[in-house]
């Protein structure tokens, strides 16, 4: 689902509310919408370390702001970008196309 989002480049509930500020939220909270926005900003080539690490703090800070009903969904994907990262290490860091 966050690799979605990302990808349209578009969170429901944020950005609608204020077109001066692109992360003012509608729906969403501030914080989530924040972090998306980070999330966007970061580009997804991940070809680098600092890429990974970015994805991975990223990530982090999704799985803190999760409903407690997404938890442990969301520490699954978790686990999933960190496995990633570790196998994308093995291969300095470059990813398939």
């Amino acid at each position: 689902m966050v690799a979605v989002l990302l990808m349209v480049g578009t969170v429901p509930g944020c950005g609608g509310g204020d077109s001066s500020n692109p992360t003012s939220p509608t729906g969403a909270s501030s914080s989530v919408c924040e972090v998306f926005k980070e999330a966007s900003e970061s580009g997804l080539s991940l070809t680098s370390k600092a890429t990974w690490d970015k994805r991975l703090a990223v990530t982090m800070k999704l799985v803190g702001l999760a409903p407690p009903a997404q938890q442990a969904n969301a520490k699954v994907y978790l686990q999933l970008v960190t496995d990633r990262l570790q196998l994308a290490s093995l291969y300095k860091h470059v990813s398939v196309p």
